[in-house]
């Protein structure tokens, strides 16, 4: 299985304003680099089969138009509402093989509007926060009622990411704001390790629960997917290595025209875990390439009291996957990759 040495940048990644404070990161232990070649496995997503489809369009006919003239004829994305109070939205994509789920909003609660504006819900205080295990049961009493296949995801993880703008607003003597909304994600286990994102999210099946209702408004992550598992050599370059954790992950930024007037907060991280991150490679042909590498999440152990840090970093552990993502000398962001070596060891 080859890779592709053209790395694509996600679209979400955003310079922050030049107020921002600009963040560096020190592990004040020894980063063990692993000896052992370790595996990568490249997802596709496969569509539904032909026989998914084919009794649905064999039974369909619509007056204003002949559908037998058509041929081959096969369904590419289908949406079914459920016309129930707190009914559900179920989309269907045939080609991509996904199933994702949410509200169909006619049929749950609407504000109270009049020509004078619609009536604010109560503000919600801290009695109002559900507690992880809450958020859990509904979770998984929703998984129950659909018979959603969970085998393939680790223990469910309520994000309380929310909590450090929560804090923040109190220092700063602002309003605190509770979310109404809360996610809770079962990520994707590969070898008994959780996969990442790089943004230090999980990755997998992700639930959103409304604290109003007490009930799940929408759940995503359901795919129809093939790994095929190969073997990498490890990075060896400790240098490489010990850049990537002082900017935080295999992005940097190398304007300093842009960078100079902002402070520099260093934040220490903690010891690291070895599990797999989400990356994402060339796009291509209307789709992009989806790898789980092997890599090191080292915890940010003192949270930063200006700006907004993630509460983890994550090091790629295979260099044919590390990208150096560039900020050119004008405004407009460029995306350069430095091309890769190719890998020491592709085996199947």
């Amino acid at each position: 299985d080859t890779v592709s040495s053209k790395m694509m940048a996600p679209d979400a990644m955003i310079y922050p304003p030049i107020d921002m404070p600009l963040y560096t990161y020190v592990y004040k232990g020894e980063v063990k680099i692993p000896e052992e070649n370790l595996p990568v496995y490249k997802k596709t997503n496969l569509p539904f089969n032909s026989s998914d489809t084919a009794s649905i369009v064999r039974n369909l006919s619509l007056a204003d138009i002949n559908l037998d003239a058509f041929k081959k004829l096969g369904i590419s994305n289908l949406t079914l509402t459920e016309d129930v109070d707190y009914g559900y939205m179920l989309n269907l994509d045939f080609i991509n093989g996904t199933i994702n789920m949410y509200q169909n909003y006619m049929k749950w609660p609407q504000p109270v509007c009049d020509k004078n504006g619609c009536v604010q819900p109560p503000k919600l205080t801290e009695k109002d926060i559900p507690a992880d295990s809450e958020v859990i049961n509904v979770s998984n009493q929703f998984v129950s009622k659909y018979n959603i296949d969970i085998s393939q995801y680790g223990a469910p993880i309520v994000d309380k990411s929310w909590r450090i703008w929560y804090a923040r607003s109190a220092e700063l003597g602002q309003e605190q704001m509770i979310p109404d909304m809360y996610t809770v994600t079962y990520p994707i286990m590969l070898d008994g390790k959780p996969v990442y994102q790089e943004g230090g999210m999980y990755r997998g099946l992700t639930f959103n629960y409304d604290v109003r209702t007490k009930r799940i408004t929408g759940m995503y992550g359901i795919e129809k997917a093939d790994l095929k598992k190969s073997t990498y050599e490890t990075i060896k370059k400790t240098d490489l290595i010990n850049e990537m954790i002082k900017n935080g992950g295999r992005y940097i930024m190398t304007d300093t025209t842009v960078n100079k007037d902002r402070k520099v907060v260093e934040l220490t991280l903690g010891e690291p875990s070895l599990n797999y991150v989400t990356i994402y490679g060339e796009w291509k042909d209307g789709k992009t390439e989806e790898y789980y590498v092997p890599a090191y999440v080292f915890p940010v152990e003192n949270a930063p009291k200006e700006g907004y840090a993630p509460q983890s970093i994550i090091i790629p552990l295979v260099e044919e996957f590390v990208q150096r993502m560039e900020r050119g000398p004008m405004d407009p962001i460029i995306y350069s990759a430095k091309p890769a070596a190719e890998p020491a060891v592709i085996q199947e």
